[in-house]
């Protein structure tokens, strides 16, 4: 199991928040109005901090690939490795460069549009390695041969 890089949320939300806490401690010391609004700064900034890092987590298990993410709106997601089709990574200049994370799109058999999305992945090409790793393993497993690029059951004879 894993979630949203550490670092991630660390420069873009961590960083900003602890900046305006201190600002809210100087501002609510010399008036209070001043101290009480950066305090609403300091929380809008605190609540994404808390979400990605408490309440988003992925999981890749060697039967399926799992996203699960919500507090009041649970969301919970999985797909079984033998219906991944493909994988897509996606790194954004500032993320690949500041944070080394992206974000790993995982789409399935009938499906037109990506259904699991993990988001802000440190070293996401690893991850998507592991995924068809674990892929393959169960194919092996199972007995199941991929020519052509169809599942096929290897018969017993």
């Amino acid at each position: 199991m894993f979630g949203v890089s550490g670092l991630y949320i660390s420069i873009f939300w961590g960083i900003p928040a602890l900046v305006a806490f201190v600002i809210m401690i100087l501002m609510g010391m010399s008036n209070i109005i001043l101290g009480f609004f950066t305090a609403l700064v300091f929380s809008s900034l605190a609540m994404p901090v808390i979400y990605l890092w408490f309440f988003v987590h992925y999981a890749i298990t060697d039967q399926r690939v799992m996203t699960r993410e919500g507090i009041i709106k649970k969301q919970f997601i999985t797909a079984d490795l033998p219906s991944v089709t493909d994988i897509t990574v996606n790194e954004t200049f500032f993320e690949r460069i500041l944070t080394r994370t992206g974000e790993i799109g995982v789409n399935t058999a009938g499906s037109d549009f990506i259904e699991l999305h993990f988001k802000h992945i440190r070293k996401p090409f690893v991850i998507r390695h592991d995924i068809y790793k674990h892929q393959n393993n169960w194919r092996d497993e199972n007995g199941v041969t991929k020519p052509n690029g169809h599942l096929h059951r290897k018969l017993d004879k």
